[in-house]
């Protein structure tokens, strides 16, 4: 069985720390298996015992045991690990040596599930050493389909291309990920040094066609990302390009993820304007129609920024737009103003 402690604070929620581990009740089964080559092919080592798991009811504990002999592989090689975890959650560990782990993906889930292996690919997660035996142990919620739940691939590849090299396919480097170095149909594909993240790209916006792409994770400040934060080592995509921090008031944005404060509007009631972050302290917006022939690039409503400083422009009284809740003359006034006139 698969067991998982967690320790929390009830209060928050916040799981404090997590530990796992794989625990036999009455008889289990290990198998060996011996990778003979180092050829960057797939090699499926565990169907037949999930076949085995699934129809011996004394085996179908959801848990194998998978001891795999690499004498015949060169020193350094690397090894990769790939699954198509199941829409229960599913759970793989990796140690080399035995007893030291390298891998430990947690529970994870896909609610796509095909029914293939290869959906997750974890790359180099070792090279090989002086020692000659690795350990797979994949772990299955679900007892009734043990031959798919248990299913994964492993493949071991001679070091190839290094970090940022340009690249065809992830075999060719020595980090198992060939992917777009940024998020532009002009970008090359390099080897990326921290993996891949899988983004779905359109053709009307340059690409050749509609589908999934890879694209290198952890990006450098600076990198296009389109309005993806998690292309960015920062976690942060500001105006299609990594920053290291968020967009503050007044500042050029093109959507409300740039911004601290989370909203991107018009700074004025003017079709010539440009969209700014509104207030980081206290932001908000109001939507106001405007028409396309007065210059707007469409007829609808549009998103104003609100709490304006005097001298904005605030187009015919929308009082809202203004600080001082005063637009007279489609500009913002002091609340003062008719006092002063």
């Amino acid at each position: 069985y698969g067991l998982i402690v967690q320790v929390g604070d009830l209060s928050t929620s916040t799981v404090l720390a997590q530990a796992s581990a794989t625990v036999i009740a009455g008889p289990t089964k290990e198998r060996k298996y011996t990778l003979q080559s180092c050829n960057s092919d797939w090699v499926t080592g565990d169907e037949d015992l999930a076949n085995e798991l699934s129809a011996s009811q004394e085996f179908v504990e959801g848990v194998a045991i998978d001891n795999w002999d690499i004498t015949g592989i060169p020193h350094g090689a690397h090894f990769d690990v790939r699954y198509d975890a199941r829409s229960d959650p599913d759970k793989f560990l990796v140690e080399y040596p035995i007893g030291n782990e390298v891998l430990d993906i947690d529970w994870h889930r896909n609610s796509n599930y095909n029914r293939e292996s290869g959906n997750t690919v974890h790359g180099k997660i070792f090279s090989k050493l002086s020692q000659n035996t690795f350990r797979v142990t994949p772990i299955g919620e679900s007892l009734e389909y043990a031959n798919e739940v248990l299913k994964y691939e492993v493949r071991c590849r001679i070091p190839g291309l290094a970090d940022n090299d340009v690249c065809t396919d992830n075999v060719d480097c020595t980090s198992a990920a060939c992917a777009y170095a940024s998020f532009s149909p002009d970008s090359p594909q390099v080897c990326c040094a921290s993996g891949t993240t899988t983004i779905y790209t359109r053709g009307r916006d340059g690409w050749d066609y509609n589908g999934d792409r890879d694209f290198c994770s952890d990006q450098e400040e600076g990198a296009l990302c389109g309005e993806h934060d998690e292309l960015c080592s920062s976690g942060v995509c500001g105006r299609g390009a990594c920053r290291s921090s968020k967009l503050a008031a007044n500042e050029v944005c093109s959507s409300d993820d740039d911004c601290v404060g989370g909203i991107c509007a018009y700074g004025s009631v003017d079709p010539d304007a440009l969209k700014v972050c509104c207030s980081s302290e206290n932001p908000s917006f109001i939507n106001l129609w405007q028409l396309e022939y007065l210059g707007w690039p469409y007829s609808g409503f549009h998103s104003f920024c609100t709490d304006r400083p005097d001298g904005t422009q605030c187009g015919w009284k929308n009082d809202e737009i203004c600080s001082s809740k005063s637009c007279v003359r489609q500009k913002c006034v002091a609340s003062d103003f008719f006092n002063r006139v």
